[in-house]
């Protein structure tokens, strides 16, 4: 395994994330999310999940307890890139998970899609959440991610928004692990409404870095060309 510079422990949480090769689409429509989605349940096992085809013959049920790699708390997909929370609760469960879940997905897409080679931007890449401050922001920052980029609140299928904001859906419905911040929030509601007063602040901290991006372009061009 390839030197990683955060380590990952047993019953501690990180902020998991990575792109696709050269920022490549790595999502072109409905389907590939969902199948991608799929994989985060049948990949999260110690167990053996077989090839690409034998993945398509297996039911989409949650693995037992003692077998699962991780506690997924909060997802997004975007059409470039992917985050997760992700709780580690085996030995290298979560290097585990992530290459279960890239190999089984680059196999899918690249034979759908008549390519060949890497599709992810190298190792995925994680950060230590270390306080349930952090822990609330980042699940923010990840259910919205999408709205946060594009404005579009449709856009918020393909993450775990619904999870935590909707109370139709049921924890046997559930993708996530969610109960760790709906607890400490009180309920749904309460989650849904502390996120949404957040999202106008991190929508102006991601055009700020947009902003601060352009000008750097623009002044190392004023640079090259003086």
């Amino acid at each position: 395994m390839s030197y990683r510079e955060t380590t990952l422990n047993i019953g501690e949480i990180y902020h998991v994330y990575n792109r696709g090769v050269e920022k490549r689409i790595i999502f072109k429509e409905k389907k590939d999310y969902e199948r991608f989605t799929s994989s985060l349940i049948v990949f999260n096992t110690e167990d053996s999940t077989g090839g690409l085809f034998e993945f398509e013959r297996q039911k989409l049920e949650k693995p037992p307890q003692d077998k699962k790699l991780v506690n997924i708390i909060a997802y997004s997909l975007g059409k470039n890139h992917y985050h997760f929370i992700l709780e580690q609760i085996k030995e290298n469960g979560i290097a585990k998970f992530m290459h279960k879940v890239g190999m089984g997905y680059s196999k899918y897409f690249n034979h759908k899609y008549q390519r060949v080679g890497t599709l992810f931007q190298g190792n995925f890449k994680s950060i230590h959440v270390s306080t349930d401050e952090y822990l609330f922001y980042l699940s923010v920052y990840i259910n919205l991610n999408n709205k946060i980029h594009t404005g579009k609140t449709e856009d918020l299928e393909y993450s775990s928004w619904g999870e935590y904001s909707d109370n139709t859906i049921t924890d046997g419905e559930c993708l996530c692990s969610n109960e760790l911040l709906l607890n400490e929030c009180k309920n749904k509601n309460s989650y849904k409404k502390n996120a949404l007063r957040l999202l106008p602040e991190l929508i102006r901290q991601k055009m700020e870095k947009k902003e601060l991006k352009e000008k750097e372009i623009k002044f190392q061009q004023i640079t090259l060309e003086t």
